[in-house]
């Protein structure tokens, strides 16, 4: 009874402190290095940290296209885990976003595992709509 009475004191106390990473499924956003696309360009997701009560991760995309310059990423992940995800623009267009929404992830398997590839529902800002953007978790 005290074991039981301890465990649940302490999933008790994950649910207070609103932490998210307890409940993190395969279909979810992790820090880490990913491959994919950004608007047509080949990058890879720089996804540096996520918040400690929200589903918010902060990063930077890295374009391998444009010797490796790097911009701001700001990432949210919803219920169904699709992502918002936001671009800070750099250079020339500084001061501007470029934003992609997401549709909820499609598994697929590499190996023995399987893991979330998130492709674009929507597109907007500047040399963006229309155009094919993919984060592959499992690359």
């Amino acid at each position: 009874m005290r074991k039981l009475l301890l465990a649940l004191g302490f999933a008790a106390a994950a649910l207070t402190a609103g932490s998210t990473d307890a409940f993190a499924g395969k279909r979810d956003l992790r820090v880490g290095m990913y491959e994919g696309t950004w608007c047509g360009y080949p990058v890879t997701y720089d996804i540096r940290r996520k918040e400690d009560d929200r589903w918010v991760f902060h990063g930077r995309l890295i374009f391998h296209t444009y010797n490796d310059m790097t911009d701001k990423l700001w990432i949210e992940q919803y219920g169904d885990q699709s992502l918002r995800m936001i671009r800070y623009l750099s250079a020339e267009n500084e001061g501007k976003t470029q934003v992609v929404q997401t549709y909820t992830p499609v598994m697929h398997l590499v190996g023995s595992t399987e893991y979330p590839t998130f492709k674009v529902q929507e597109a907007n800002g500047p040399d963006c709509p229309g155009k094919k953007t993919v984060l592959d978790l499992g690359k």
